[in-house]
């Protein structure tokens, strides 16, 4: 659970499932995948409006709360950074 300052979530490949529940606030919050690229991960959302990022690699889950809205930045191995609407959800 993250809180109002700068979060940084940092995840493998080998991470399992996980959840992050991100409070809203003015910190500049990020998760970082270390051995992961976009074109790894599917984005989706649950019944509850979550944003679930999945990958087939071990397998792999985060689920996010609120879509995923109070994270400022994604940011993956190859240096590509992305904020949460710059995931197509399926």
């Amino acid at each position: 659970m993250g809180g109002s300052g700068n979060d940084t979530y940092v995840v493998t490949s080998k991470g399992g499932k996980m959840e992050i529940i991100e409070m809203a606030g003015n910190g500049a919050d990020k998760l970082v995948f270390k051995d992961l690229n976009r074109s790894d991960i599917e984005a989706s959302r649950d019944s509850d409006n979550n944003m679930v990022l999945s990958w087939d690699s071990s397998p792999g889950e985060i689920t996010i709360n609120d879509a995923g809205a109070d994270l400022e930045q994604f940011v993956f191995a190859d240096g590509t950074v992305l904020q949460p609407d710059d995931f197509a959800i399926v």
